[in-house]
């Protein structure tokens, strides 16, 4: 499953949650810019849109990313 870094989807005056694409997430929020770690299907597994804009990790992304949220503020 690719893993993908996005931020919550306002959906009332104070309630946020994760886009319906998001098969699993709200992992490792990064404070700095509130944006957080999930999964998503695969293309080829799904019928809907994710948007393109949405960022899509490597591993070493990822490793790259959690690392710096680290050095920022410690875990």
């Amino acid at each position: 499953m690719p893993v993908v870094e996005y931020k919550l989807h306002k959906v009332g005056r104070n309630a946020q949650r994760a886009p319906e694409w998001v098969d699993d997430g709200g992992y490792w929020r990064n404070p700095a810019d509130s944006t957080m770690v999930g999964w998503v299907l695969p293309e080829s597994d799904r019928e809907f849109y994710v948007p393109d804009t949405v960022t899509e990790l490597s591993r070493a992304e990822f490793i790259a990313r959690s690392q710096a949220i680290h050095a920022a503020t410690p875990m």
